[in-house]
């Protein structure tokens, strides 16, 4: 993992946000865990597809990630 420091513009009060809905303390707590979450959400969506190919239902798919998938809601 390389870490880098970097210079943002970020709405202040979407951080303050994300912070107290992800309960870390620090601004680079929770901007690295919005990119863990980002980063998992895509994971399941490959996990969706696959399953999706080989002709598994996916029940617990989200209305729009049915809809991207091609299913019915």
């Amino acid at each position: 993992m390389a870490i880098r420091r970097k210079n943002l513009n970020i709405d202040q009060d979407k951080l303050d946000r994300a912070k107290e809905i992800l309960g870390v303390e620090t601004e680079t707590e929770a901007v690295e865990l919005a990119l863990d979450n980002v980063l998992f959400a895509d994971e399941m969506r490959a996990g969706l597809d696959v399953l999706a190919a080989v002709g598994v239902d996916p029940v617990f798919a989200t209305p729009g990630e049915r809809a991207r998938l091609g299913e019915s809601s």
